[in-house]
């Protein structure tokens, strides 16, 4: 199958910065799109009224070059900022602009954005775009490409929706079973939490030797509301240099800083965590890592979090 360079094909179009004095009502604006916004992660929505902005519909292909680079979405609709580019086939007979949003998301992509991104505290991967290629098969071929995508992409939600359903049913069946402890009705049996574990706060240089090999993991990289971790590199890929803590495959790593609330994993594996984790190791003698957990879970502790 060819390639062909991006530019080649799809015009890519920058947004802009109109400036936070022109930031309104919902009722006096237009939703100002960030880079948070197409990740995902949970940005607070912001509205604006200026008229240096550059606007985008449901059916634009939206990625990220600045910031957390590399990140494709559809679906939205508003002003984008200037870490955000809108690609646009420039001919819908040669490019489908729904397969264009998969090619986007292939690894040879995600790979030179990588390669061609520089930038310590705010990434910048603009410099890529020049040699971004996509695989460009014939019009019906990629139109027999994206049904097949759509149906995969159908059945991921649907085992999200499952699995999201899943942990609430667990951490209400937990809270059940246990409300008279969780909730004060029985003191039998009760201990305070900090006897039977032990947060960990020693902190590491990365840039050892001795942690380069270690995986790497921080609250993005946990499911809300599960203990599924996600995809996750190690130290030495992700260039780190402040301080981090060692857990161990054991521990059970908690969040209770915004904007990744109530998170929680047992890692199974030794690793380094960012700052925004706590590694707490459970007494055995007390709780198992298991219980703990769910407990860590439940709303007992999600209600004091939030």
């Amino acid at each position: 199958m060819k390639r062909v360079r991006l530019l080649d094909v799809a015009d890519i179009e920058r947004g802009t910065e109109p400036g936070s004095n022109s930031y309104c009502s919902p009722s006096a604006g237009i939703r100002f799109l960030r880079v948070g916004d197409i990740t995902g992660k949970g940005c607070e929505a912001i509205y604006t009224n200026s008229d240096n902005v550059k606007l985008v519909n449901e059916n634009d292909v939206l990625m990220t070059f600045d910031g957390t680079p590399g990140f494709v979405n559809m679906g939205l609709k508003g002003y984008i900022s200037s870490g955000i580019r809108r690609v646009v086939p420039k001919d819908e007979n040669v490019l489908n602009r729904r397969y264009l949003y998969y090619a986007l998301q292939t690894d040879n992509v995600k790979q030179s954005i990588l390669r061609y991104s520089s930038g310590q505290t705010i990434v910048h991967s603009s410099k890529s775009i020049p040699h971004l290629e996509i695989p460009l098969p014939s019009l019906s071929e990629q139109k027999r490409i994206v049904e097949i995508l759509e149906k995969v992409d159908t059945l991921h939600k649907k085992r999200q929706e499952a699995d999201e359903l899943s942990s609430r049913m667990m951490s209400a069946i937990f809270c059940n079973m246990f409300n008279d402890y969780l909730y004060g009705k029985n003191i039998t049996g009760i201990i305070m939490l900090g006897e039977a574990i032990r947060i960990k706060r020693p902190l590491v240089d990365p840039r050892k030797k001795e942690f380069q090999h270690l995986p790497h993991i921080n609250g993005e990289v946990i499911e809300s509301k599960t203990s599924k971790l996600l995809k996750y590199n190690t130290v030495a890929e992700e260039k780190l240099i402040s301080s981090k803590f060692v857990f161990e495959k054991s521990d059970v790593l908690y969040n209770k800083i915004r904007p990744y609330l109530c998170k929680a994993t047992i890692p199974g594996f030794r690793g380094l965590c960012s700052a925004d984790m706590y590694p707490v190791t459970p007494q055995t003698d007390f709780v198992l890592p298991e219980y703990l957990l769910w407990l860590l879970l439940s709303d007992k502790f999600t209600a004091y979090a939030v």
